[in-house]
């Protein structure tokens, strides 16, 4: 049976079962970034990709999600979620929305040329690789944030 998304006020996405299948915008993003780009080892920066294009995660935007988490006090580093031992041990709720914001925040302040090099350079080490890629550390952005 499918389930078109706009009946469930989700965005691009249809969800279909045996044991529920999502396809749409964020699992095309996947697909078409893992073929024509690169697919990094950091989970972090392939969900934000995706989540970057999704915009929404539950119906709320990923900026919605971040503002929200900030105010509970349930908001992680992203210093530590470039790191999948790390990134795993969360709820997909925090992880998602977190990722997404911070692809858009990098698409809009670095531009697409610069996170391109990022994506595609991700099997080095992510910290280097991001200095490299955006002339600032990690660290650095998170302190001017």
């Amino acid at each position: 049976m499918v389930i078109m998304s706009q009946q469930m006020g989700l965005h691009g996405c249809l969800i279909y079962n045996e044991n529920i299948k999502c396809i749409g915008y964020h699992e095309d993003v996947h697909l078409i970034s893992y073929n024509a780009l690169a697919r990094p080892k950091e989970t972090f920066i392939r969900e934000g990709l995706a989540m970057f294009f999704d915009k929404v995660w539950w119906g709320l935007p990923n900026q919605a999600w971040v503002q929200e988490l900030i105010e509970c006090n349930r908001y992680l580093s992203i210093c530590d979620l470039m790191d999948n031992d790390e990134f795993y041990k969360y709820n997909d709720f925090i992880t998602y929305p977190i990722a997404g914001a911070f692809t858009e925040y990098l698409f809009s302040f670095y531009g697409i040329e610069k996170y391109k090099k990022f994506y595609l350079n991700t099997t080095d080490d992510v910290q280097q690789n991001f200095l490299k890629s955006f002339n600032i550390s990690l660290k650095m952005l998170k302190m001017n944030l």
